[in-house]
């Protein structure tokens, strides 16, 4: 007979009847411990303080915010790496468009001016170490109104070599055998900007020593907006961008 707790009440088995007896000994146990967790001042199950919740509260609205802010930050680098690309397919392709291409540079250059960091600056300048080929300039308005809205790749041969161990800065342009180049000495300045002059010019073999922006008030200079092992992208000194890729050899 198995019947609720009735089970084994009239059995003559030794067996049973201490199991039985067990099984309503422990259910009574069971019953006064719930009865005592749940009315005993001294078992019952604490409750916070009304500040303490609303601290708690606090902690979860803060950690909802810091969650909320990461996302937004994600969200942020994949716009400007999307940028990034749009600025790599002119670099390395020659394809885009001037409207598009200018958007994007202007989303990347309001994130670097937006988070001011020294170390990571000179970190992306030490990668400029080595030669440039130039790809495009946009000049002012003015200009760009007269490449009638276009993209306006350089049509020869241009590279720029630096070297920020030695401060070496060289522009030069090839035809060919023949070669075009101005040499002088650079400065790394905070927030990415480079200054320069040249004091030697040179056409094949032959050189000449001079003296061109060292006294300068305001020498020429770039405000590097992106530098990394593809490309570079800089803002000139007369408002237009400059967009360069790495290559290994003239």
């Amino acid at each position: 007979e198995l019947v609720g707790l009735r089970w084994g009440e009239h059995s003559s088995d030794p067996f049973i009847k201490v199991m039985r007896f067990t099984t309503l000994f422990c259910f009574g146990l069971m019953l006064s411990a719930a009865s005592a967790f749940s009315l005993s001042p001294t078992l019952r199950a604490p409750v916070r303080p009304a500040a303490s919740r609303g601290l708690c509260r606090q902690q979860g609205r803060a950690g909802e915010l810091v969650g909320l802010r990461c996302q937004a930050g994600e969200v942020v680098e994949e716009g400007l790496e999307a940028d990034r690309q749009v600025v790599r397919r002119v670099a390395l392709e020659k394809h885009g468009e001037l409207a598009e291409v200018l958007e994007a540079v202007k989303r990347l250059e309001t994130a670097s001016r937006r988070v001011k960091d020294e170390g990571r600056d000179n970190e992306m300048l030490q990668k400029l170490t080595g030669k440039w080929r130039l790809i495009t300039t946009t000049g002012d308005q003015k200009g760009r109104t007269l490449t009638g809205g276009k993209l306006s790749y350089f049509p020869i041969k241009a590279v720029q070599e630096f070297d920020c161990g030695t401060n070496f800065i060289q522009n030069g342009v090839y035809l060919g055998p023949i070669s075009f180049e101005f040499s002088g000495v650079m400065e790394l300045l905070p927030l990415r900007r480079l200054e320069f002059y040249f004091n030697k010019v040179s056409l094949g073999p032959l050189s000449l020593d001079i003296d061109v922006g060292r006294d300068a008030k305001k020498k020429p200079s770039f405000q590097w907006i992106e530098v990394n092992d593809e490309f570079a992208l800089a803002r000139g000194a007369g408002g237009g961008f400059g967009l360069w890729k790495r290559v290994e050899e003239i």
